[in-house]
């Protein structure tokens, strides 16, 4: 499960930008990645929207580049936050993306494919030694009292947080692979 989750934030599109909105809300670049493809922007311009080679562009909301969705103020914000991740994704992996940004320049790039270990946020990695030490800890006790109730259930909720380790690729989702510091 640890490997699949390592493989699945990696073999995400990658621009190499980390984004963040300032207090107007307009979203703004705060880091660049030298070894990415947003490598020739700079730091402090700011990015309106991103499209794909045949889609609409997807005009960024400080609502897209939040670690959690569920601060939402209702349903509907919070499927029109999964409607625009997926324009998002679809754009980034159109193969060019088209970044408007805020001074009416255009910039075209092709992102990495996959992005670098380095890349991925220490909230990731938590996750993934939480969840992973869970199931350890869990199979250590029942290793040791296989008979014993609370042994096996113990065991069961370390086994359950294995599918939570998805959620650490929820770090690594579209609009944070191109947010990601260097």
């Amino acid at each position: 499960m640890i490997v699949s989750a390592i493989l699945l934030a990696v073999r995400q599109p990658w621009l190499g930008l980390r984004l963040a909105a300032d207090e107007s809300g307009a979203v703004k670049i705060v880091a660049i990645n030298s070894a990415g493809p947003s490598a020739s922007l700079q730091v402090g311009g700011g990015v309106v929207s991103i499209a794909g080679n045949e889609g609409e562009p997807v005009v960024l909301t400080a609502l897209d580049l939040v670690e959690e969705p569920d601060v939402a103020e209702c349903y509907v914000a919070f499927a029109e936050f999964i409607t625009r991740q997926r324009g998002l994704s679809a754009a980034l992996r159109s193969g060019t993306v088209t970044l408007a940004l805020d001074d009416g320049g255009r910039v075209e790039l092709a992102p990495a494919d996959i992005r670098p270990l380095s890349s991925l946020p220490a909230v990731f990695w938590v996750q993934l030694v939480v969840g992973g030490g869970s199931f350890l800890i869990g199979a250590w006790v029942w290793s040791l009292k296989r008979h014993d109730l609370p042994a096996r259930i113990l065991t069961g909720v370390g086994l359950a947080t294995m599918p939570a380790l998805r959620s650490g690729c929820w770090s690594g989702k579209v609009s944070h692979a191109a947010r990601r510091p260097p």
